[in-house]
């Protein structure tokens, strides 16, 4: 009984590294896809690879040459980040609620033009976007209200040092 439940244990483990392996590869392909849609440069990426025991994540370069995701600017690891985000609600297939705050904080216009095409609308049904005026403008707006339920704006009342909330729509 002993032996045939070492037999198990190892083959169960055997049986882990296997699936999780499959899955680390079909994550490594959504991602570098999502992140292709996201930035402007196309020919940037040519290859995402996740570490299967510590899940660390590099990109590799169209050159070969390995891409620390620290080293990217800021707006590029935001862009990481959101097709990281992206490949895993592809990949599981549930709708999560989601808050993201400052979606388009540290982005240029051309990013976020793609983020408000490409990701926003494929979020799901349960996403709250906290935005400030700044960043989804009334161009953007007219764009994504198809997939809008509720537009509010919070209003801060300088007289009364109190925030209103305005649904706009």
């Amino acid at each position: 009984m002993l032996h045939y439940s070492e037999q198990v244990g190892i083959f169960l483990s055997r049986f882990k590294e296997k699936v999780t392996a499959h899955y680390i590869t079909i994550l490594e392909k959504q991602i570098k896809k999502c992140f292709v849609k996201l930035l402007h440069k196309k020919d940037f990426i040519k290859k995402v690879t996740i570490n299967p025991n510590s899940f660390h994540l590099e990109l590799i370069e169209r050159k070969g040459v390995k891409i620390q995701p620290e080293t990217l600017s800021a707006g590029e690891r935001q862009l990481l980040a959101t097709a990281i985000f992206w490949a895993l609600i592809i990949e599981s297939g549930i709708e999560a609620p989601i808050i993201i705050d400052t979606p388009l904080g540290r982005l240029d216009s051309i990013h976020r033009k793609k983020i408000v095409e490409n990701f926003f609308p494929k979020t799901g049904k349960q996403t709250i976007l906290l935005s400030t005026d700044e960043e989804i403008t009334d161009n953007f707006i007219t764009y994504l209200k198809p997939n809008i339920s509720c537009h509010y704006t919070i209003e801060n009342k300088q007289d009364t040092f109190v925030s209103e909330f305005r649904k706009i729509s």
